[in-house]
């Protein structure tokens, strides 16, 4: 495959071991869990925390603000489209 003038010439397991390493490195996310909740602060039970890997370690810059969001019905009953209030972290945008 090439890409902007640089030729990757990799084999499956080599991809395979990318794939698996990164998923490390990046983490994952899960809900919140009852030790986690009663020690912080800022969030409601429900909600989904970073909790291994760059989603732990950068969990206050990416989880920003609760926010909502409107769902619009014409008379029909379909879906129209509708502004959607997001408090995003302005740092990371």
């Amino acid at each position: 495959m090439i890409f902007r003038d640089a030729e990757f010439n990799k084999t499956l397991p080599e991809i395979m071991f990318s794939v698996q390493f990164f998923s490390q490195v990046l983490g994952y996310t899960a809900r919140i869990d009852k030790d986690e909740y009663s020690t912080s602060t800022g969030y409601a039970i429900n909600d989904y925390i970073g909790k291994t890997g760059l989603e732990k370690y950068y969990e206050t810059y990416l989880r920003g603000k609760p926010g909502q969001s409107k769902s619009v019905n014409s008379g029909a009953g379909r879906s129209q489209p509708s502004k959607l209030s997001c408090n995003l972290n302005p740092d990371i945008i």
